[in-house]
């Protein structure tokens, strides 16, 4: 798994990335962008730095931890606590948990998502541009 660490204040993600981001992790002052591939780049921003970078549409914020890919969204599962827990495509391993105070923006932003049924990829069926 290869890591890139970068010391830029502004993520510079290239737009092909951007397809293939799984979700990003908050770590400490960093954040650890997690690719389809297993790959991790960690960069020094913020959270809400990174989110104002990304396509509008295709990325939420879940946690105070995480900001996912909508399209690389596998599953949803309920929680005993009224919350939520997702289950990403290419890793279904990793369960990312959804708080209570980012419950109800997640839920009109894939409501959202689904409903539009919005291509992301080249390679997804019905990628129409």
């Amino acid at each position: 798994m290869p890591i890139h660490l970068s010391h830029s204040v502004n993520p510079d993600i290239l737009p092909a990335q951007i397809e293939q981001i799984s979700y990003i992790e908050a770590y400490g002052n960093y954040v650890k962008i997690h690719f389809v591939g297993k790959e991790v780049i960690i960069k020094r921003t913020t959270l809400k730095a990174v989110l104002c970078e990304l396509p509008t549409g295709f990325f939420c914020r879940i946690h105070n931890r995480y900001i996912v890919n909508l399209n690389q969204i596998q599953s949803l599962h309920h929680t005993q606590n009224s919350g939520m827990r997702l289950t990403l495509k290419h890793d279904s391993l990793i369960q990312l948990q959804v708080s209570r105070s980012y419950l109800a923006p997640f839920r009109k932003c894939y409501s959202k998502f689904v409903m539009y049924d919005i291509p992301f990829a080249k390679n997804d069926p019905g990628y129409c541009f």
